[in-house]
């Protein structure tokens, strides 16, 4: 595309890889003469964003996790103490009633 006459914005326009707003800034950045710094602020912008989406989704993550373990511990506890309690209920009847 470049090596066709057309500009870097229009490239990369046409591949589609970028949201518009990122291309609209390359734009300025091409044609004001500042490329390198607007692709340096592209960058700063999606990095940002792209903390933010991943601490929101950890954040949405954690209760269900938090549920999950709680029921991993739960079924540890059970399969432990479940035979404990019902060998002490099964020897107790047994034992009494010689």
């Amino acid at each position: 595309m470049i090596r066709e006459g057309r500009s870097f914005t229009e490239s990369l326009e046409f591949a589609g890889w970028l949201p518009p707003l990122a291309i609209d800034m390359i734009g300025i950045g091409e044609r004001s003469g500042s490329l390198r710094e607007m692709l340096d602020e592209v960058a700063v912008f999606y990095d940002a964003e792209s903390e933010v989406r991943l601490e929101q989704l950890t954040t949405t993550l954690e209760p269900a996790i938090l549920i999950v373990m709680g029921g991993v511990v739960i079924t540890i506890l059970l399969a432990i103490y479940l035979p404990i309690i019902q060998s002490i209920s099964g020897g107790a009847s047994i034992t009494g009633g010689r």
